[in-house]
């Protein structure tokens, strides 16, 4: 008998959730204003242990991708990242107050709230005012849920920026960006522009689709297929000195063109090149920090892919799959260009429909665990974290996630002079590189907590200029004294 959807049926406090299955029956009982389960009764139910649910009414379970971040999140680990764009027309935050109070209603999925019920954390909608926050100077902190009155994005300003900051809860950048989008949009028509769209933006006077609100981890799943191993442990930067807490940044700004062309030189897209950049800037480091050959370890970087290109999905919620792709300097020395080739390779082998499923299979493999089904959340806590670390950071010496292009077209690019998009690092993954492109501007952003290391960012930048390129370098770093821009050519 095929999977049937889960009515939900509300009584007095208490939502009461039914399902059937070749003639068994489930009962979880959950408690409204606790926010968490009460009672579970199971009586051979296997294939329904969380609600699937299209709209945001009462419990919303987390997406696949979601659930490590609530338990992992915490000083050195944010889990936050940033999506934003600079207008040469003033921002009024009046004006943007009103636009985002007209978007939320177009994305009610945003308008959510996190809670930790007795077996997962679950999101519930909220009701409660959103607010604007000035800019300040370090991007992708943690994000304080007492001040954004429990939502899970944070929406900034300057006088000419308009930025948005999510928990990775929320959703991944794709639909970050499509949410800032929708805002950019509709504020530049409250400040009296002609009504003008992105060309692959939602539609403001659509009304949502279910599809928007899926989980399509859940769908993708086959229990039929071998999940993928996991890798070795990789190499790591160390810090002589305490990290700090404020996120250290550090900017380059490219011709998106002439980039290209010179990854084209390589036989690479711009991912694979600036992926295999970094690779050869941590192999500096680690020859430099580690002189013994054999004891160096593998230098991985991991990179996000957006599912949504390979399985034609259309869900703003995450739906990311982590490749990793790297050399192992123990062998020997490697090559910029044996770098580029190692990772072309790799991508074409891992960005793969087959390989992407396999790899869902362990993910969601694990949620439907019958101790992960069942063992309260203060037993799930510390099992994540040991889970994130051993399948996730310790396999990868840093992240490269390119958002791509940013579409716009003719009357919003005469308005829109800037995309950026930034990655809050971790404790063990201490720096971060996020890549975003608008028109004929690469915005490359390297996010640390070293407060004072710089090696990893001056390596990167000045291949790229000893290669015949123009970089102009921004950072928000402290100890060059003020919010600094300089050109190196």
């Amino acid at each position: 008998m095929d999977h049937l959807p889960l009515p939900i049926l509300y009584h007095r406090r208490q939502w009461y959730l039914q399902g059937r299955r070749n003639g068994l029956y489930c009962s979880v009982l959950f408690d409204k204003e606790r926010f968490s389960v009460a009672v579970v009764l199971l009586l051979g139910y296997d294939d329904v242990v969380r609600i699937s649910s299209y709209a945001p009414e009462g419990f919303i379970p987390l997406d696949n991708s979601a659930i490590i971040y609530p338990p992992t999140e915490a000083r050195f680990n944010a889990n936050t990242f940033r999506v934003s764009m600079d207008l040469n027309v003033r921002v009024e935050p009046l004006l943007l107050q009103q636009a985002l109070e007209s978007v939320l209603v177009r994305l009610p999925y945003f308008k959510v709230s996190l809670h930790e019920g007795f077996f997962w954390y679950f999101l519930s909608p909220s009701d409660a005012p959103v607010k604007l926050f000035p800019e300040q100077p370090f991007p992708c902190g943690r994000l304080n849920r007492k001040e954004t009155n429990g939502y899970l994005f944070k929406v900034c300003y300057t006088d000419h920026r308009i930025a948005l900051e999510f928990f990775h809860v929320l959703t991944d950048g794709t639909g970050g960006l499509m949410f800032l989008k929708l805002l950019v949009q509709r504020y530049l028509e409250l400040a009296g522009e002609p009504s003008i769209e992105f060309p692959d933006g939602l539609e403001l006077s659509e009304s949502p689709s279910a599809g928007e609100f899926s989980d399509p981890f859940q769908g993708w799943y086959d229990p039929d297929v071998p999940s993928s191993p996991a890798g070795k442990g990789a190499y790591h930067l160390r810090s002589k000195t305490a990290l700090t807490e404020h996120v250290q940044v550090i900017s380059g700004r490219l011709s998106a063109n002439a980039v290209k062309e010179l990854a084209h030189a390589y036989h690479a897209t711009v991912t694979e090149f600036l992926a295999a950049l970094l690779i050869d800037s941590f192999q500096k480091i680690q020859r430099q920090n580690v002189p013994r050959r054999k004891k160096r370890k593998p230098i991985m970087l991991s990179v996000p892919v957006n599912l949504r290109k390979v399985f034609g999905e259309s869900t703003m919620r995450n739906f990311t799959l982590f490749v990793t792709v790297g050399i192992e300097p123990a062998l020997g020395e490697f090559s910029f260009q044996e770098i580029v080739d190692i990772v072309h390779h790799q991508l074409k082998l891992k960005v793969d429909s087959k390989a992407l499923v396999s790899q869902m299979k362990r993910n969601v493999g694990g949620e439907r665990n019958c101790f992960m089904r069942f063992a309260p959340n203060f037993l799930k806590r510390p099992l994540f974290k040991l889970l994130s670390d051993s399948l996730g950071d310790n396999l990868y010496s840093s992240v490269i996630s390119n958002l791509g292009m940013v579409r716009v077209s003719d009357q919003l690019s005469r308005r829109i002079e800037r995309c950026d998009f930034y990655l809050s690092p971790g404790k063990l993954n201490k720096l971060s590189c996020a890549v975003a492109c608008c028109g004929d501007e690469l915005i490359i952003n390297f996010t640390s907590f070293l407060e004072h290391d710089t090696s990893v960012e001056r390596l990167f930048f000045t291949s790229l200029v000893q290669q015949g390129l123009h970089v102009q370098i921004q950072t928000n770093r402290t100890d060059c004294g003020r919010i600094a821009e300089k050109e190196r050519s």
